[in-house]
């Protein structure tokens, strides 16, 4: 049977970033049977503080606040009832863009309002035939 050279083996893996710590205290512990003398002990440096300088603050500049997420009331004799649909990208893409177009002529049009109209049309659409 084949032995293995462990101190070939220890001598590669030493200065390895796998063994950073290990290679110096085993190559002390293998070299030293007697404990090393202790050097004489001096105050650590005192850290220099230095103070970053100040960075400049950045302003965000916001046209007009946000509207809020809270539903509109429901017409009368109607109730919110909240659901998950999968619509297409392009769908809602368009629904974005109309949207933000809106609000930036000053109207108040939700995307929630855009597709419940779309959704009463249909309706009213089918109940004709």
């Amino acid at each position: 049977m084949k032995k293995l050279n462990t101190d070939s083996i220890t001598n590669e893996l030493e200065r390895s970033s796998f063994f950073p710590a290990r290679s110096v205290q085993s190559r002390e512990a293998k070299t030293e049977s007697a404990p090393a003398p202790q050097p004489p002990r001096t105050e650590p440096a005192k850290p220099i503080l230095v103070q970053p300088a100040p960075r400049p603050v950045a302003q965000v500049v916001t046209p007009r606040p946000a509207a809020p997420a809270v539903p509109m009331a429901a017409p009368a004799g109607r109730q919110y009832t909240r659901r998950t649909f999968d619509f297409f990208e392009d769908q809602i893409t368009y629904l974005t863009k109309v949207s933000l177009e809106d609000r930036l002529a000053g109207r108040d049009t939700s995307m929630n309002a855009m597709v419940r109209e779309a959704i009463d049309s249909y309706i009213e659409h089918h109940r004709k035939k």
